[in-house]
């Protein structure tokens, strides 16, 4: 708030040269006269106009001050602070309206217990509607890919082996 009286030259303190602040009546003639016989030096009108923007802007800034102010007592002096997002209470969604999630494994040349392992994992989710997909990407020995096509036949998951199937650096 303080900042904001300074900013509008309310204090009245002398500037750095040891002036007022405020505009200075010049006595005479010279330029301008003014009821009184005294005039404005043109550096002060200029100032007045000034002064007269700032303390607009040290108004705005003070008003903004005081509503922030507000804001922050009332946060501070409630009983029982509100929460603007609140999370929905749990409850149970029906099977139907969950979507339908695809979940692809890829493989080349891997051993085949363990893609078994991360495949029964996946079948072990506690998640009603989804698919398993096994991709099996050119591997070159049969007997690497061939238990992967058994076990997914026997548990309903899909699988498909890629064969001659170009390599990313030939597809470039």
């Amino acid at each position: 708030m303080l900042a904001a009286l300074v900013l509008a030259g309310l204090d009245r303190r002398p500037d750095r040269h040891g002036r007022p602040a405020g505009p200075v009546e010049t006595p005479g003639g010279d330029g301008g006269s003014v009821a009184g016989g005294t005039a404005l030096h043109p550096r002060d009108r200029r100032h007045r106009r000034a002064g007269r923007d700032r303390r607009g802007l040290a108004l705005f800034a003070a008003l903004l001050a005081c509503a922030y102010l507000w804001d922050i007592c009332d946060a501070l002096g409630s009983e029982r602070w509100r929460r603007r997002l609140s999370r929905p209470e749990p409850g149970r969604v029906p099977d139907s309206d969950l979507p339908f999630i695809s979940l692809h494994v890829p493989a080349h040349n891997e051993p085949p217990d363990m893609v078994l392992d991360t495949l029964r994992s996946l079948l072990r989710l506690d998640y009603p509607r989804f698919e398993v997909i096994v991709i099996d990407d050119n591997t070159d020995e049969e007997a690497l890919w061939r238990p992967l096509e058994a076990w997914c036949a026997r548990h309903g998951a899909k699988f498909r082996h890629l064969e001659d199937w170009p390599a990313t650096s030939q597809a470039r």
